[in-house]
């Protein structure tokens, strides 16, 4: 079965956080408000730009977020969830 780990946003996130989380000798991991900013900020500034090389092209765009194989269910959610939005614009 497959999970978020399988999918590109899996494997960014890990790429992003593991050089700022940090260990306790004796504890849990922990994550420093500071460190936390400029992780974000750099998902952020991927995210922005991964949306706008492939904003013509919705089907690549979520192969990147969604596990294999449940791109079609990513793709009907977001259609339903526009189609919403815009009654309400309405």
């Amino acid at each position: 079965m497959a999970t978020v780990k399988d999918a590109f946003l899996g494997f960014a996130a890990a790429q992003i956080m593991a050089p700022v989380v940090k260990r306790r000798v004796f504890g849990e991991e922990y994550l420093s408000a500071n460190d936390y900013m400029v992780a974000y900020q750099g998902a952020y500034d991927t995210g922005v730009a991964l949306g706008f090389v492939l904003r013509n092209q919705a089907s690549e765009f979520v192969r990147l977020f969604c596990a294999p194989g449940h791109e079609h269910q990513l793709l009907d959610y977001l259609h339903t969830l526009v189609q919403s939005e815009l009654v309400v614009l309405q």
